[in-house]
């Protein structure tokens, strides 16, 4: 599977303003932005499996991230908060998760199958709503939201998330 990063796909109308406003506040951010400068994040389009893979290539590399990934999709076969509860501690661990990680994703799973209503609200929510629902979650902190809501949401809301941030 390809990393998240495509200069193939229609840059979104935030972007230029996004990378500035990330390069000035984070120097690591910085980096990587001055790195790929042509390049853009995509949304894979569904808000579960967009946070699952954030969590799940947490404070790994990028390498190792899609390996436990792609071993995630064969065990899951299709990536859903249904499919992940029914994986075992086992079949995480041989995928490459940790215990702590594993449970995270059950995590979320839970949060996103009782909160189907809420979830299919966002758009019309408070910024403040959403950051509060998704940091409720244990494993859920603020720099897989940085990527979540960078890849999923609208240029305003990201911005005015971008502030509340730093």
């Amino acid at each position: 599977m390809n990393v998240a990063l495509t200069i193939n796909h229609k840059k979104p109308e935030f972007w230029e303003l996004a990378k500035k406003f990330l390069a000035k506040e984070d120097a690591v951010l910085a980096k990587i932005i001055n790195q790929y400068h042509g390049e853009i994040l995509v949304s894979k389009g569904d808000a579960f499996v967009t946070l699952a893979r954030s969590i799940a290539g947490q404070q790994i590399s990028i390498k190792a991230a899609d390996a436990i990934w792609n071993r995630l999709e064969v065990l899951a076969k299709d990536v859903t908060a249904e499919n992940i509860l029914s994986i075992n501690d086992e079949e995480f661990r041989c995928a490459g998760f940790s215990a702590q990680k594993a449970s995270y994703m059950r995590n979320i799973s839970h949060y996103f199958i009782k909160n189907k209503s809420f979830i299919g609200t966002w758009q019309n929510e408070d910024d403040d709503a959403i950051i509060n629902a998704l940091t409720s979650i244990k494993g859920v902190g603020r720099w897989p939201l940085r990527c979540f809501l960078f890849s999923i949401y609208s240029s305003q809301m990201c911005c005015r998330w971008m502030t509340l941030v730093y």
